[in-house]
């Protein structure tokens, strides 16, 4: 049995991409889907994306390599590109996601995606806590460049608070009052990525509060690439937030599943 499929990335997170009137396997089989994102044994990816057109909306379901599901920034920015490439759609589109209804847009080289309303930070004993539409933490430091990023993530990760739960743990550094770069262990991959949506839209967010901003946009770099998140401030935390950034095709095929 063949499964068709193509390779998508955005600043370097990259992701199986399925049809899903193509879909040949059930997505409850964990199995199957570490195999497919194993990297020296598979397709390799940091997950797996199930697209479908349910009237004039894109539904977007992902898939960690741990077959367990959560909301992708940098997944759903790649779910827009396969979908205008396919033709799809046109330069904007609703979709929807495992934690609500978003807008996308297609902007430049880029793909814009609007994020959900985040409360402000929440201080915890390893760093500060946001819900960008997965659990982030954010640990400031001034060497993030020559972190084990890899080890002193899995380190909070797997610590008594969150080993039940998960959380993504993303380590900042300042480059000035509005541009951070951040390196970013992912749950679910369970090793850093070079790039994640959410983590980027959780620093950002850290720092406009640090930076006590009221609007604007932050320029976040990742070891895969530069994104932008916009924001404005109200009461409980931020809203009209959005995350930019590049994704394109990388090749198409198929596997023997």
């Amino acid at each position: 049995m063949r499964q068709h499929f193509w390779k998508y990335q955005a600043t370097g997170n990259d992701f199986i991409v399925i049809d899903e009137e193509e879909l040949r396997f059930d997505l409850k089989d964990e199995d199957i889907i570490r195999s497919l994102c194993q990297r020296h044994l598979g397709i390799g990816s940091d997950g797996i994306l199930v697209l479908a057109m349910q009237g004039d909306a894109l539904n977007v379901e992902f898939l960690n390599p741990d077959g367990s599901r959560s909301f992708c920034g940098n997944g759903s920015r790649a779910a827009v590109r396969f979908a205008q490439e396919q033709e799809w759609i046109g330069h904007r589109v609703g979709f929807k996601a495992i934690d609500g209804s978003h807008e996308a847009q297609v902007v430049d080289d880029g793909i814009r995606i609007s994020m959900r309303p985040v409360q402000y930070p929440v201080s915890k004993d390893e760093g500060e806590f946001l819900d960008t539409g997965s659990p982030h933490l954010v640990l400031e430091r001034d060497d993030v460049k020559v972190l084990d990023v890899k080890s002193l993530g899995a380190e909070v990760r797997y610590s008594e608070e969150w080993t039940k739960t998960g959380v993504n743990v993303n380590f900042l550094e300042s480059c000035g009052p509005e541009h951070i770069y951040i390196r970013t262990y992912e749950r679910g991959v369970e090793a850093e990525t070079l790039s994640c949506g959410t983590g980027v839209t959780a620093a950002a967010l850290y720092w406009a509060n640090k930076q006590d901003m009221t609007e604007g946009r932050i320029q976040v770099d990742t070891l895969g690439g530069v994104l932008t998140v916009g924001f404005e401030r109200n009461p409980n935390g931020f809203d009209s937030i959005y995350l930019e950034g590049p994704a394109k095709g990388v090749f198409e095929g198929f596997i023997e599943l």
